[in-house]
């Protein structure tokens, strides 16, 4: 039994040599999605990809695999959430109709028999962060994103702002 609070290294299965760093258990605690930065071309800056790992029979996390596309592009890329029924994530950043970066923002995408497709952008009525980096947390039914973002009011680096689900999506 591990004292409960003990860190303990998730080991070579999942950890890499590259920063990992956003954790996120899926709700049923079966999947474990993490942000991993990779220079994706020499002589380009680090992007933060998805990368997932899937518990096996004896309760380890199995080796970390890549996401594929269209999750993954040439920009920052992290989950933010997982559904419940563990078919739907929120991502951080915008998608292109071709799965091609398209900026900030908050995007969704769900699982169909064929894979994941390609994200949605989500509307959030006067979004906007003055800073390069942000955090964000979406309640389980859905209908309350928290965000850490720096915005002309925010008192310090960043503050958390809360945005309730509107009837028509947004």
């Amino acid at each position: 039994s591990i004292p409960f609070g003990e860190r303990i290294n998730l080991g070579t299965k999942v950890n890499s040599q590259m920063s990992d760093i956003n954790p996120l258990i899926s709700p049923d605690g079966n999947t474990l999605y993490m942000g991993r930065y990779e220079q994706l071309k020499k002589g380009e800056d680090a992007t933060e990809q998805i990368w997932y790992s899937v518990r096996e029979q004896d309760g380890n996390w199995g080796i970390a695999l890549k996401a594929k596309a269209p999750l993954n592009n040439s920009s920052h890329c992290f989950v933010i959430s997982v559904s419940p029924d563990n078919n739907t994530l929120l991502l951080a950043n915008l998608y292109n109709a071709d799965g091609s970066s398209a900026g900030q923002g908050v995007s969704i995408a769900n699982r169909t028999s064929m894979g994941w497709e390609v994200p949605q952008k989500i509307n959030i009525k006067n979004q906007y962060n003055r800073s390069k980096f942000v955090s964000y947390c979406l309640s389980n039914d859905r209908k309350v994103l928290i965000s850490g973002v720096e915005r002309d009011s925010t008192l310090g680096g960043r503050d958390l702002y809360y945005s309730l689900l509107n009837d028509d999506g947004s």
